[in-house]
């Protein structure tokens, strides 16, 4: 798809290094947590490899910032030298930049909740990435287990952390949460 383009930041990026590893852990579990440095190439190298290694789908990213979400769309499509909006695109509140053919939609939370309440299925989505997910927000918690992802990794993992989870996406009921107001407890 795109190995011509990709081919000098393979090199470029530490995680050029590690990507058939990760494409093949995926493979073997539905889900898996990157840990890398600022600068390896996470956010935007390793999204365009796993694109290539899925035969169909498109890629949901997770970003906890709007211009952090604007920023690596634009960084991913000029690296593969197209427009923003082609292969890679973003959505935010007042602000969408995606067409048919977007295969990487890099989304802020809000966004990705709204999506969740439209399509509890995501249909059509083949991987989800929570990217900076040591920057964990209410939102970005609800939408894991919404992608039936169980939480098996420490509740705040380190700085620079990426999971990813893989053709795991169907509906899962939200849990009735109620209060005992006298004992505190939750039912």
């Amino acid at each position: 798809m795109f190995n011509e383009a990709l081919s000098p930041y393979i090199h470029q990026f530490p995680v050029g290094e590690v990507a058939a590893d990760v494409i093949r852990s995926l493979a073997a579990t539905p889900r898996i947590i990157v840990t890398a440095p600022p600068g390896a190439g996470k956010s935007t190298l390793l999204p365009l490899l796993l694109l290539q290694s899925m035969p169909e789908g498109k890629i949901l990213m997770l970003e906890p910032r709007r211009i952090a979400a604007r920023q690596i769309a634009e960084r991913m499509s000029s690296m593969i030298g197209e427009a923003v909006g082609k292969t890679v695109g973003y959505r935010m509140r007042f602000e969408t930049k995606v067409s048919a053919t977007t295969r990487i939609e890099v989304l802020t939370e809000g966004i990705m909740t709204r999506m969740l309440v439209d399509d509890p299925t995501l249909d059509g989505v083949g991987m989800v990435i929570f990217d900076e997910f040591h920057e964990r927000s209410l939102t970005s918690d609800t939408a894991r287990p919404r992608a039936r992802v169980t939480t098996d990794y420490p509740s705040r993992p380190a700085h620079g952390d990426y999971v990813c989870h893989h053709r795991c996406l169907s509906p899962v009921p939200s849990p009735r949460r109620t209060t005992d107001r006298e004992s505190g407890t939750h039912a």
